[in-house]
């Protein structure tokens, strides 16, 4: 009995399973393939293989204090997160009136939503 659950299961998930493959896996991996490729004359790619894009890339100064800026705004959120965001997610989850605080924190959400809502009544 339980294998049939299984495999229902796995008939049921197959649609976003297919989804997520063609239209994310499939053309991610193309741009890993192009990024492996050189350019063409025209403005194609060409097949000899190379590293070319990557050396170019790491022996720029600029990419590495793009990736320094990044990796500091990364940590920046995730320290915001731990200290606001984590204690204020805990209280919610053991409120006994976790239904409306969990709505006081997603209402200034819905602002942009009322917001565009008004605007194209306007």
């Amino acid at each position: 009995m339980k294998s049939k659950r299984n495999l229902a299961g796995f008939f049921v998930s197959m649609p976003g399973i297919l989804w997520l493959t063609v239209f994310f896996l499939i053309p991610y991996f193309i741009i890993i393939l192009y990024s492996f490729l050189t350019s063409g004359i025209y403005g194609g790619v060409e097949l000899p293989f190379t590293l070319e894009a990557y050396t170019r890339m790491l022996g720029n100064g600029g990419y590495w204090r793009i990736f320094g800026k990044t990796g500091w705004v990364f940590l920046f959120g995730n320290a915001i997160w731990l200290g606001r965001g984590r204690p204020k997610a805990y209280f919610i989850a053991t409120s006994k009136r976790s239904n409306i605080d969990l709505t006081l924190v997603i209402a200034p959400f819905w602002a942009n939503f009322l917001e565009r809502i008004f605007g194209w009544r306007v």
